[in-house]
């Protein structure tokens, strides 16, 4: 029983170790200096969504210090680009689920409602719900994404 106990004890310990200390468990907030094509590689990840080449990200908060971890990002999507992401977004799996969640709430830049909206889409990425806002912003497209596992 000892052993089996201590055994244990050791695995949790290493799986801790290994897995415990990366990224994904951390909450953290980016802005355009540091919101560095890593994370925008995580965007696409986590959400299914591919960005258009020369996408910028502006701004990330990241929760992943609780049970679900959730993440909205803010990202310039590069002129001329906004009609072919606009048919991606169109064509990904939709669902009519909606969130209510205090994250938007958490980031002062999260203002899609006071733009000109051109797509407006709850999506299913696997098990994660994904909730994206393509804006027209002082003549710049907007991508407002919003994760949850």
């Amino acid at each position: 029983m000892t052993f089996t106990l201590m055994r244990t004890s050791v695995t949790l310990g290493i799986c801790l170790l290994a897995f415990g200390c990366n990224d994904s468990t951390k909450n953290y907030e980016l802005d355009a200096g540091s919101f560095t094509p890593k994370y925008l590689n995580m965007v696409e990840q986590c959400t299914g969504i591919t960005l258009p080449n020369g996408s910028h990200g502006l701004n990330l908060l990241y929760k992943g210090h609780q049970i679900d971890a959730a993440m909205l990002a803010k990202v310039e999507i590069p002129a001329g680009t906004e009609a072919a992401l606009a048919t991606q977004l169109s064509q990904l799996p939709s669902t009519d689920e909606h969130v209510i969640s205090s994250l938007t709430s958490q980031a002062s830049w999260w203002i899609p409602s006071t733009q000109v909206v051109r797509t407006n889409r709850m999506l299913l990425h696997g098990h994660n719900l994904v909730h994206v806002i393509l804006t027209d912003q002082n003549g710049q497209s907007i991508l407002y994404v919003e994760w949850y596992q």
